[in-house]
């Protein structure tokens, strides 16, 4: 099993990718200090466990080259990350209420087929910005359904409007309704 591992990995020096270039350029991206295999160290092995140095320093410096540099990096993404976990969810779910004036606004108009799909649509928003939230992978379910709803809105504002309503069909169409239904799609992808 290790054999099939380590053949299948690149483990051994040999096998990186680009030859002894490519090994050079992955030994210095890792922090390592590059000794060629005559040497009696490993290929690419970091300096610090070469077979003459001391005990103590063997593993330590891997673990200081490792952790020092990067631990900038680690706390920009976490907070990049952070901020993306919470943006997304928050604009969904505020699409869906946003979508609660639109609504009242066509009752008004006795449009109550057209208030029937924005309610499922404010729905559908609303329940994968708040599984998002969660971490819950049906949220997949939720933007894809979504997703078919916008597309469906689309598609029937545009095809059944004419004169003025057919150029504010196409707007929400082009504006709101399609670039929300390929983000609902993205998202199904991603969580799929």
């Amino acid at each position: 099993m290790a054999s099939t591992f380590a053949l299948h990995s690149g483990v051994f020096a040999g096998q990186w990718r680009g030859g002894r270039a490519g090994q050079v350029r992955q030994a210095r991206a890792r922090g390592w200090a590059w000794a060629p295999a005559r040497t009696g160290t490993r290929a690419g092995a970091p300096a610090a466990n070469r077979a003459g140095a001391p005990a103590a320093n063997r593993l330590a410096a891997p673990a200081a080259n490792r952790l020092a540099a990067p631990a900038a990096n680690r706390a920009a993404n976490r907070a990049a990350n952070r901020a993306r976990r919470v943006t997304l969810p928050v604009a969904l779910v505020g699409m869906g209420l946003a979508l609660i004036p639109w609504m009242v606004l066509l009752a008004a108009q006795g449009e109550w087929p057209w208030v029937g799909l924005d309610v499922l649509e404010a729905t559908g928003l609303i329940s994968t910005g708040l599984l998002l939230r969660c971490g819950d992978a049906r949220s997949a379910l939720t933007a894809s359904a979504t997703a078919a709803l916008l597309l469906t809105d689309a598609w029937f504002d545009v095809t059944t409007s004419h004169g003025a309503e057919l150029a504010q069909a196409w707007v929400l169409a082009l504006l709101l309704e399609l670039p929300i239904a390929a983000l609902c799609g993205r998202l199904a992808l991603r969580r799929a």
